[in-house]
């Protein structure tokens, strides 16, 4: 059987359209817009949250740098102002929400969980490994991200906070910690 290019173009066209394909957002651009479901029941989306620099950070319970960053950025998160600030912990596992619950038994109510079954939010970011985080200005555009586990004791992250929520952009603030 032989495929012409125009054909192989339409296709994919085709697959990208099943398969929901976007381009990954970098640093600058507009967050895609979303609507997830709390672990505690719920829901949030991102337009609820104009006006606030949120933190997008993507995980999973079968992810051991997950695992280890989630208490460090609990500690960052929880010295921010409530009002300025909003963090959105988005398990994308598959697991049932009961199971997800048992996972951050020690936690209590402290992470604000939510839910992407699947991992169809994260794709639509661009998320390849996890953990990763998007922090969206006040007005949803993407001030920064950390690829992996991050160092969220670094004064950077002021630098970059203080830009997200300023509304100016602090450069390229895209980050790779290679874990």
């Amino acid at each position: 059987m032989r495929f012409s290019r125009r054909g192989s173009l339409w296709w994919i066209l085709v697959a990208c359209v099943m398969l929901q394909c976007t381009r990954p957002v970098r640093v600058g651009q507009k967050g895609h817009d979303f609507v997830l479901e709390g672990l505690n029941g719920g829901s949030i989306s991102l337009e609820e949250l104009r006006g606030k620099v949120v933190f997008l950070h993507f995980w999973a319970t079968w992810c051991p740098p997950c695992l280890v960053e989630l208490p460090a950025l609990m500690r960052f998160v929880e010295d921010l102002d409530k009002a300025k600030y909003a963090l959105l912990a988005v398990c994308v596992d598959n697991e049932r929400p009961e199971r997800i619950k048992e996972f951050l038994h020690g936690w209590g109510d402290k992470i604000p969980a939510y839910l992407d079954p699947g991992g169809g939010l994260a794709r639509k970011y661009g998320t390849f490994r996890f953990p990763e985080t998007y922090i969206l200005d006040h007005e949803g555009v993407v001030c920064g991200k950390v690829i992996g586990v991050g160092d969220w004791e670094m004064l950077k992250w002021a630098h970059i906070l203080h830009a997200c929520a300023g509304g100016t952009k602090p450069g390229k603030t895209e980050s790779d910690t290679g874990s």
